[in-house]
């Protein structure tokens, strides 16, 4: 079957403020990767991407970054049959529904479905309000290709594990979530090349520290935590699992020779959680010699930074990472179930200094 996915403009702000974090959508392109490697083809819209350096004004009420909403639905072909979205932040549900919309009123007869951290959260919610036909809930590499199957036999999405849908009365059903993959070193890597990465390295803002031509990385996949503001216990349950670093670093090297990337952005969520597996990490990048900088921005945890990891870090060129306390009051801790302790943490800090 053939498959658009689109990721919308994710940097929506007040009409005041610029957003200055332009990303390759990585979500999407594990995405694209699991169709494609499933015998679909696939096209994506790259609405962000494709124009980074254009902004304008939606609703007069927030500023988006990329493609207009007619570019998007133009830039679709005309030929595609199922058409998906991704959605990560509730506070773009508004534009996102929009599209959504007009997408509908331009291919009536695709089928459409979203994925992402908004509609796994409020499945419901997103089928009520907008047209879709299904969501993924989760994960999405393995429920993407099954829903395919399905729906290029015609076949019912009752007992799909992983998807909320409109049965044939129009009725919401949400199935049983799907359990989390156990064997991620066998996830096909993302589909770059349906990407123009040149055009987000001229950009050149990436969340982290710019150190040059960048790329971003999946080391791990979810979180063991479940503090009670983040998505990720329901996104991901609170199961973290990491990949085999050798590949991990394959996966970097194979970027340096083909985009001549120079700094790699991880997006984990909680990159450093064993010692053992960011030490050895640390010490395949070292001994390979491969001049490289990476970035931790989206927050670290304390207690697996010490100062033999802190120096093994600098030692592979990681030139920022962040810790994420969330609070200095011990009461406001506990009451997020922020499990931390700001003793260690301090101490962490220093060794970071």
């Amino acid at each position: 079957m053939k498959t658009c996915l689109i990721e919308p403009p994710k940097f929506v702000s007040l009409t005041n403020f610029v957003s200055t974090v332009s990303m390759p959508p990585i979500g999407l392109a594990y995405i694209a990767a699991a169709i494609r490697e499933n015998g679909h083809d696939v096209f994506v819209v790259d609405a962000p991407g494709s124009a980074p350096k254009s902004f304008y004004t939606f609703n007069d009420d927030v500023r988006v970054r990329g493609l207009t909403q007619n570019e998007i639905v133009e830039r679709i072909p005309p030929d595609t049959q199922i058409i998906g979205l991704g959605c990560m932040f509730t506070s773009h549900w508004v534009y996102v529904r929009e599209l959504i919309f007009q997408i509908r009123k331009v291919f009536p007869d695709v089928f459409l479905l979203m994925g992402g951290e908004h509609v796994t959260g409020f499945p419901e919610f997103s089928l009520e309000e907008a047209p879709l036909d299904c969501v993924v809930m989760g994960e999405g590499e393995e429920t993407i290709a099954l829903l395919l199957d399905r729906v290029e036999k015609g076949s019912p999405l009752e007992g799909l594990d992983g998807v909320a849908y409109r049965d044939s009365q129009g009725n919401v059903k949400v199935n049983p979530r799907r359990q989390r993959m156990k064997e991620i070193d066998d996830i096909a890597k993302p589909a770059w090349d349906l990407f123009d990465i040149q055009k987000y390295q001229e950009v050149n803002q990436p969340h982290g520290s710019s150190q040059g031509k960048f790329m971003p990385m999946l080391a791990t996949r979810g979180c063991p935590f479940s503090c009670t503001f983040c998505t990720s216990p329901n996104m991901w349950t609170a199961e973290w699992i990491p990949r085999n670093y050798k590949m991990v670093v394959d996966e970097m090297q194979e970027y340096q020779e083909t985009y001549g990337v120079t700094d790699f952005q991880f997006e984990d969520l909680t990159a450093i959680v064993r010692k053992d597996w960011i030490v050895d990490f640390c010490d395949e990048i070292i001994s390979r010699d491969m001049g490289v900088t990476f970035q931790l921005p989206s927050g670290t945890r304390s207690e697996g930074v010490d100062y033999e990891v802190a120096c093994k870090l600098k030692a592979a060129g990681c030139h920022e990472f962040s810790f994420a306390p969330e609070s200095g009051d011990p009461r406001i801790l506990k009451a997020i179930k922020k499990k931390v302790d700001l003793l260690k943490m301090y101490d962490s800090a220093r060794s970071a200094l």
